[in-house]
């Protein structure tokens, strides 16, 4: 009885801890947003992303290994790819809220409106590899982020085996 409720608390962590990586990535994900808003390359905010996520993790859990890292750079990975749709229906906002100004649609577009209906545009092949790019570089920052978290995995990793071999 006493090993399923441990287990159950064991369970228990893992999911806050996914759940706190993640909300901690939406908090660097505004970052993100504030840096598109003002056209500057957003993808760097990568780093504050996958930080936050690896905080996230351990805040919970308590644990600094290797699987606090993969499950932080998944929680980024998916907080990366809201950022970059938010930045496309930034973009779409502001396009067809051109377009009203000049005569050429009908009636403005509310950011809601963007939102809901930025997915259409991933028919066209740019904008599609823009994405990918955008979630790329911002992998990539978030990637070196978390490095030093690696390091010190790798580093308690090679300790526990020294220790053990004794």
């Amino acid at each position: 009885m006493s090993e399923k409720v441990d287990n159950l608390e064991k369970k228990e962590k893992i999911f806050g801890g996914i759940l706190a990586s993640f909300l901690l990535a939406l908090l660097g994900g505004v970052f993100w947003i504030a840096l598109y808003w003002y056209d500057i390359f957003a993808p760097v905010s990568g780093i504050v992303i996958g930080v936050l996520a690896v905080i996230g993790y351990r805040l919970v859990t308590k644990k600094e290994n290797a699987k606090s890292i993969v499950l932080a750079l998944v929680a980024s990975l998916i907080a990366i790819c809201i950022c970059c749709y938010i930045s496309l229906s930034i973009d779409v906002y502001f396009a067809y809220n051109d377009l009203y100004e000049a005569g050429e649609w009908a009636q403005p577009v509310s950011f809601g409106q963007a939102f809901l209906h930025s997915y259409q545009f991933f028919s066209d092949p740019g904008i599609v590899m823009t994405f990918i790019r955008e979630t790329g570089l911002g992998m990539a920052c978030a990637l070196l982020g978390v490095f030093a978290f690696i390091v010190d995995a790798i580093k308690n990793r090679n300790k526990q085996k020294k220790n053990s071999a004794e």
